[in-house]
């Protein structure tokens, strides 16, 4: 069993994989104030509501997007078990070809997705994740990845719009009753 562990700006996606699939998921908010011992203490406790000690584990393997987290999260591990800690990076066997010059100038989180979405569709896929940024990614027909594009997520966009502006609020990210809003609170989030 792995403990997979997908490092980003506001959430840490924890799953233990079994073969193919993933048997157990569950989630923490990223906190770059968070002690490693403090992430060790939840993680054993996660593992153990579930079951599973800690030790049992055949690897842990990281992928962050958050400097500093990958070497807190593995003194955290390191402290309650003597599992192997691997870090995602582009040298891995992704499923598909890193076509760009500089593969570990691209996040290993975007090439990941790239390279699940690329072998489940078994050809040419473009793959879109929201999050903090929005990232559209491309993989050929033949398994290259291409590349992409990057642009601010929806709350990195309202936050934006209220640090940069004077007179436009920050609001609170939730579906608008319409696409046409009729004063600026509805008008941000349509």
């Amino acid at each position: 069993m792995l403990l997979l562990l997908d490092v980003g700006n506001t959430r840490i996606g924890c799953g233990l994989s079994e073969g193919e699939g993933i048997a157990h998921r569950w989630s923490w908010p990223t906190a770059l104030d968070r002690a490693a011992e403090s992430y060790a203490e939840d993680l054993q406790q996660a593992l153990e509501g579930r079951g599973i000690c800690p030790d049992d584990l055949e690897a842990v393997v990281c992928s962050s997007v958050v400097r500093g987290m990958t070497d807190r999260l593995r003194t955290g591990i390191q402290a309650i078990c003597t599992t192997p800690f691997v870090t995602a990076d582009p040298s891995m066997d992704l499923g598909m070809d890193v076509a760009v010059p500089h593969p570990e100038a691209v996040g290993i989180d975007r090439l990941l997705a790239a390279g699940e979405a690329y072998r489940l569709s078994k050809g040419s896929v473009i793959v879109v994740d929201f999050g903090s940024a929005v990232t559209i990614d491309m993989v050929s027909a033949d398994g290259r990845f291409l590349g992409g594009a990057i642009t601010a997520g929806l709350r990195t966009s309202i936050s934006g719009l209220s640090a940069k502006t004077s007179l436009l609020p920050e609001v609170e990210l939730v579906e608008p009753e319409t696409v046409f809003g009729q004063g600026t609170r509805e008008c941000i989030l349509a």
